[in-house]
C-alpha cells in the first residue's frame, strides 16, 4: 500500500503526502528516491511520535519538510508544484466540535477539495487517494470526482487490504494514462479492481461538494436515524416544559427571543463551519469562531447600552444584508482568502450576524420585565436552531443562510 503510488508515479522529484501520520508514506517516498517531501500532518502528536520512535526516522531526513496542517488549507497555500500527491488513509471519524455534525475529513473528499489539489499536480503527475470504504459506494464516489477532475486521465483503482478487506487505493494522473506496475502488484498480493468501478452501474450517487460535504451520505437526505433522535429530544423538552410549569401561559411577548435563539444557533454553527474551509479543521477554528462570537457579543451589548429602541429597525436591516452577502458567498463557492485583511473580512461577514442579532436582542432584553422568560424562550428557540441546523443534509449549507432569515423575520 505504502510503495503503490511511489511504483506507479513516473518521477518522484516533488512529492505531497497528507495525513502522513507516524511516517510510513514519508518512508516509503524516501525509499524510492523523492527528491523532496511535504509531509502534512493535522495533529502534531501523531507526527512527534513519529519522529521519535519510526525505525527509519523519515522525519529527521533532509529531504522532508514537515507540515502541521488541515490537507485542503494546505493546498489553498502553497504554491508548489508536485510530481505526486499521496493522500493517506485520511478517514478520520472525529467531528470538527461539538456544535457541528462535520468531521475533520469532511472537505478534504469534495470536488472542490480533491480539484486543489489536483492542480498542485505537474503535467503527467500522480495523484493517490486511499480509503479504507465502509461501503463500495463510497470507492465510487473518490473514483467519479477523480473520473471528473479537468485534464484528468483514466483513474484506476488498486485493492490494497491494508486497513481492512475493503481499503482501496484510487489513482489518477494529469494528461497522461496511470500504469500499474504489474510485476510489484502480483509479488504483494494488490488487485486491479478498475474495471468494476468503469462497470458499476450503482443507483444515483450524490457527489459531496463544498456546499453540501457529507461523504459518508449516499443521497442528499435527512436520515431517518437523526430525524428519530430530533422528533425524541425536542418531544421530551415540550412535555418537559408543560409537566413542570403547568401554570404557565404562553407568552406571545417572548417569541421574539425564541426565534433569536434559533436563528443565533444556526449562524453560529454555519460559522464554524465555513471557516473551517477558511483555516483549515484544525482546532484554531473552533477557538476563532468562539473569540469572533464573544468579540461580537460584547461589541453589540456596549452599542445596545447607549442606544434605544429606534436602533431595533437598523439593526435588522443590518442582519439581512449581512446573511444576504454571506449567502451569495455560499452559493458561488468558498472563497480562499491568501492575505490576513482577505480573512479578516471574511470572518467578519461570517460571524457579523451574530453581532447584528446581539445588538436585537440586548436591545429587547433590556425592555423587558422578565429576564428569565426572555432567556427561557431563547434556549429553546436555540434547541430549534440546533434541529434546523441538520437541513444541511438535505439541502446543503447555504440553505441555512435562508432558514436564518426566516426565523430573524418572524423575531
Amino acid at each position: 500500500y505504502y510503495e503503490l503510488p511511489f511504483k506507479t508515479a513516473r518521477s518522484v522529484n516533488q512529492v505531497a503526502i497528507v495525513g502522513a501520520g507516524s511516517g510510513n508514506d514519508v518512508a516509503s517516498a524516501l525509499r524510492n528516491k523523492a527528491g523532496h517531501v511535504d509531509a502534512v500532518e493535522i495533529d502534531p502528536a501523531i507526527r512527534d511520535l513519529g519522529r521519535e520512535n519510526h525505525p527509519e526516522h523519515p522525519y529527521q531526513d533532509a529531504r522532508v519538510h514537515s507540515v502541521i496542517n488541515d490537507a485542503r488549507n494546505f493546498f489553498r497555500s502553497t504554491r508548489t508544484s508536485y510530481d505526486v500527491i499521496v493522500y493517506g488513509v485520511l478517514d478520520s471519524h472525529i467531528v470538527v466540535s461539538h456544535g457541528a455534525n462535520m468531521r475533520v475529513d469532511s472537505f478534504v473528499y469534495t470536488k472542490e477539495g480533491l480539484l486543489d489539489a489536483f492542480d498542485h499536480l505537474k503535467s503527467g503527475g500522480l495523484m493517490s487517494v486511499s480509503f479504507a470504504l465502509p461501503t463500495p459506494l463510497m470507492g465510487e464516489k473518490v473514483f467519479r470526482i477523480l473520473k471528473s477532475l479537468p485534464n484528468a486521465g483514466q483513474p484506476v483503482a488498486v485493492l490494497t487490504g491494508y486497513d481492512n478487506d475493503n481499503t482501496t487505493t484510487f489513482m489518477v494522473s494529469k494528461a497522461a494514462a496511470v500504469n500499474l506496475p504489474l510485476a510489484f502488484m502480483e509479488s504483494h498480493q494488490l488487485t486491479d479492481v478498475t474495471r468494476s468501478y468503469m462497470a458499476s452501474s450503482a443507483k444515483r450517487l450524490d457527489l459531496p461538494t463544498d456546499d453540501w460535504p457529507f461523504f459518508y451520505l449516499e443521497r442528499k437526505m435527512y436520515p431517518e436515524t437523526y430525524l428519530m433522535l430530533l422528533a425524541l429530544v425536542l418531544g421530551i423538552a415540550f412535555f418537559l416544559v408543560r409537566g413542570l410549569l403547568p401554570s404557565q401561559a404562553w407568552q406571545p411577548s417572548m417569541f421574539s427571543f425564541f426565534f433569536l435563539g434559533g436563528g443565533f444557533m444556526l449562524i453560529e454553527t454555519k460559522a464554524i463551519t465555513e471557516l473551517g474551509l477558511l483555516f483549515g479543521n484544525t482546532w484554531q477554528v473552533v477557538g476563532i469562531t468562539i473569540a469572533s462570537v464573544l468579540v461580537m457579543a460584547y461589541l453589540a451589548n456596549i452599542m445596545a447600552a447607549r442606544l434605544t429602541r429606534q436602533i431595533l429597525s437598523l439593526a435588522f436591516l443590518g442582519l439581512l444584508a449581512i446573511l444576504l452577502v454571506g449567502y451569495a458567498i455560499a452559493i458561488n463557492g468558498s472563497i480562499p482568502a491568501s492575505d490576513l485583511p482577505q480573512r479578516v473580512l471574511l470572518v467578519a461577514i461570517l460571524v457579523g450576524p451574530l453581532f447584528f442579532s446581539g445588538l436585537v436582542f440586548s436591545t429587547l432584553l433590556k425592555g423587558t420585565e422578565n429576564i428569565s422568560a426572555a432567556m427561557a424562550y431563547n434556549l429553546m428557540g436555540a434547541m430549534l436552531g440546533g434541529a434546523l441546523e441538520y437541513n444541511s443534509m438535505r439541502f446543503g449549507f447555504s440553505s441555512l443562510y435562508l432558514i436564518a432569515i426566516v426565523l430573524y423575520g418572524l423575531a
